[in-house]
């Protein structure tokens, strides 16, 4: 067990998270909980990598709970994901901590990480929709969400590479200075950041569950999620005919 106070860590290894003083709303909450499982990951030989797997293990669990279509295994549902993305900031502090910085966890493993959860969680959300209702449009809404998302994630894959290529350095390196920064930029970051990705997933998941509206949550980020790529693809079609 790591001798540092639960405030020593906090100090040691949550101020240079990547998020850092930008973290979301949701994210905050999540880093006072994840520090205590780091310090007790920290006592074995669990690596980061294998932390990253077990909650996507845990996303993967919380969204398949769904499937019971039951109300109050909705909510058992939530707290999964919930707890998953404790599992997801734990592992980039342990992998601070431990001193494992070879960069292929935070620039590979979680990434990919993602990537599967976001391509397989509206698989059982649409299933339990659909069999509670035998409407087939909501198995349409649920593959756009998956693709809008995924197609997002690539679009930023593919600009990064092009810009560090370019500039030697990453996009975020301009996207952290705020006044390079429009405001409908900010805005299609705050709500990239809060509302349509992993870690703010659970807030408007919690609030659908609770109208017993699975399908209007799934409606609400296939929208989202085409907007936030539109909104994606029209900022770099703009950068690149700039330069």
């Amino acid at each position: 067990m790591v001798s540092l106070s639960i405030k020593e860590l906090r100090h040691k290894l949550q101020r240079t998270a990547p998020e850092g003083a930008s973290e979301t709303y949701v994210g905050k909450s999540v880093r006072f909980f994840s520090i205590y499982l780091t310090k007790a990951v920290s006592a074995t030989r669990a690596t980061p990598n294998q932390i990253t797997f077990l909650g996507v293990l845990i996303f993967l669990s919380g969204v398949s709970v769904f499937l019971f279509r039951s109300y109050a295994l909705n909510f058992l549902g939530v707290a999964l994901i919930y707890v998953s993305i404790i599992f997801d900031a734990a592992d980039g502090e342990v992998a601070r901590l431990k001193g494992n910085q070879s960069g292929i966890g935070g620039s590979y493993v979680e990434p990919l990480s993602h990537d599967f959860q976001y391509a397989l969680m509206f698989i059982p959300l649409t299933l339990s929709v659909y069999i509670s209702t035998s409407e087939v449009v909501i198995v349409y809404v649920g593959f756009a969400a998956t693709v809008f998302k995924l197609l997002h994630r690539f679009l930023t894959i593919r600009f990064e590479h092009v810009f560090m290529m370019k500039n030697g350095t990453s996009r975020d390196a301009i996207g952290s200075d705020e006044k390079y920064i429009s405001l409908p930029h900010k805005i299609y970051k705050f709500f990239n950041r809060n509302i349509f990705s992993s870690v703010g997933l659970p807030i408007p998941l919690l609030v659908f569950v609770i109208l017993d509206r699975v399908d209007l949550f799934i409606w609400f980020f296939a929208i989202g999620f085409f907007v936030i790529f539109a909104a994606n693809f029209a900022y770099q079609m703009k950068y690149i005919i700039k330069h």
